[in-house]
């Protein structure tokens, strides 16, 4: 009963007072799409506004990243190190970039040892989460904002959805 306290919640389920939209500028629309809920919630919480969960409530949606796995893996990736740029400053943004370093490598080990049959299963959505990791690295660190490019494998049902990206400020 009643609400409880937490750090942020999906973009999905909430319930915004127009107060905290009016005093935040609402979702930072450079995201476009993945993190642009957390990144509210901080903005929202650094505002001095309470971020919660109604611990009766239900909601259900359905998870598109297996559907898209090149623009969700450029998504996270560069909406997530804008993310630990605007929490932690420089340190944050260096910290996430390293993590994405870390998980590309990783990722290209997999679409190896998927390729050479190490690995079972096919080697075409590793390497889409490698290369949208890779793009969202790159696209974060030049400034592109806005949908993910319409070149990165995996698009699944974003082929439509990447009109164009829009050139922007530095994440803060």
């Amino acid at each position: 009963h009643g609400i409880a306290p937490c750090e942020w919640i999906d973009g999905g389920t909430m319930l915004i007072r127009e107060a905290a939209l009016a005093r935040t500028g609402g979702f930072d629309e450079r995201l476009w799409g993945y993190c642009e809920d957390a990144d509210l919630c901080l903005r929202i919480s650094r505002c001095g506004f309470g971020v919660g969960v109604v611990v009766d409530a239900v909601a259900d949606q359905a998870p598109g990243g297996a559907k898209r796995p090149g623009p969700w893996a450029y998504l996270l990736t560069r909406n997530g190190i804008a993310y630990a740029r605007r929490f932690a400053g420089r340190r944050g943004a260096a910290a996430a970039t390293a993590k994405a370093a870390a998980a590309l490598l990783l990722e290209l080990m997999r679409t190896a040892a998927r390729g050479t049959g190490l690995r079972p299963g096919p080697p075409g959505e590793r390497w889409a989460v490698a290369v949208g990791t890779l793009h969202g690295i790159v696209d974060f660190a030049r400034g592109r904002w806005g949908p993910p490019p319409p070149s990165l494998p995996g698009m699944g049902d974003l082929g439509n959805a990447a009109a164009g990206p829009e050139e922007g400020g530095d994440g803060d």
